[in-house]
């Protein structure tokens, strides 16, 4: 995301410059567009999504770390420069307020769009589903054992993954 004080500006230059150069210079479907991540990474996945549905058609997040504001302040020590303070972060950086803010277009995506899967970090994912399920925005949940290595997340999560991916990448549909 961009950072509250505008140094760096992530999100924009995610948004207006890297995703129109890819699809300039690849054989891209911006139809089957998706983001992914795992951990930190996941919580991106979903906040690009639910910010932007007009750019991706889902999201995957493995064992992704979208926390509430608490956990924001303790796993990053309150870093003032990224999100100002709690109403910030819920109304503009993090999945929560848009998923809100976008939830009619997120409902009108074809099926199921967001795939998260919960092992560690499982009362903060269980905490997002539960305002998903509250929207009414369809999501795949998977819940892993408790480990967050990567290695462990990915096998344990491996069917889900490529069922999804076969799905949502498919191009016939």
């Amino acid at each position: 995301m961009d950072h509250y004080d505008g140094d760096p500006m992530l999100e924009t230059e995610i948004v207006n410059y890297l995703i129109p150069h890819v699809d300039q210079n690849f054989r891209t479907l911006p139809s089957k567009r998706l983001t992914m991540g795992y951990s930190m990474g996941g919580n991106g996945a979903v906040f690009f999504y639910t910010k932007h549905p007009e750019l991706f058609s889902a999201a995957i997040s493995l064992d992704g770390g979208i926390v509430t504001y608490d956990d924001y302040l303790y796993r990053t020590g309150g870093r003032a420069d990224i999100i100002s303070d709690e109403d910030y972060f819920f109304e503009y950086g993090s999945p929560y307020g848009w998923v809100k803010r976008n939830r009619e277009a997120l409902i009108n995506k074809a099926d199921t769009s967001i795939l998260l899967t919960a092992g560690y970090i499982i009362d903060a994912n269980k905490e997002f589903l539960s305002v998903l399920e509250d929207e009414s925005i369809p999501v795949k949940f998977v819940e892993l054992g408790y480990d967050h290595e990567f290695g462990y997340v990915f096998s344990q999560s491996q069917k889900d993954l490529l069922m999804f991916l076969s799905k949502r990448l498919n191009p016939a549909e």
